[in-house]
């Protein structure tokens, strides 16, 4: 009889030896729970994306109407007070100068990467780098 308890006790020491090492050689994810995740990370990336980029141009075409707006408003001012209009081609990094029958100046700054085109009567501010083509309204500022 103790001999047959011995036995006993060790088949069960052995059996609990075998589940916890199988328990331990089960720490981390399986190659399906992998391929499911990453599969989700794609379909997200692939609608976030798409979207992020419209929203980025969406700003870019308002910095570009601001800034075409307020160089017609500039150029207004300086037509009505019989001044010279800055007319020609304005790539940013720079600044518009304005005169004023004061003499002072105002400027207008033009960010990196657009691109203001003045005329005798129009003012229209562009960004392009990229083939992106955003173009403000063609603000006119003479009648």
């Amino acid at each position: 009889m103790i001999l047959k308890i011995q036995k006993k006790y060790k088949t069960g020491i052995s059996h609990l030896q075998t589940e916890i090492k199988m328990k331990m050689n089960n720490k981390g994810f399986t190659l399906v729970e992998v391929i499911v995740v990453a599969v989700i990370v794609a379909v997200l990336a692939a609608v976030a994306i798409p979207l992020y980029n419209g929203y980025i141009n969406d700003s870019r075409l308002n910095v570009a109407e601001n800034i075409g707006g307020s160089v017609a408003s500039a150029c207004g001012a300086t037509v009505q007070q019989n001044l010279v209009v800055p007319e020609g081609t304005h790539t940013g990094p720079t600044a518009i100068a304005f005169p004023s029958v004061t003499g002072e100046t105002n400027n207008i700054q033009v960010p990196d990467d657009f691109e203001v085109i003045i005329t005798a009567t129009t003012a229209q501010c562009t960004y392009d780098p990229g083939g992106k083509n955003l173009q403000s309204t063609l603000f006119a500022f003479t009648e």
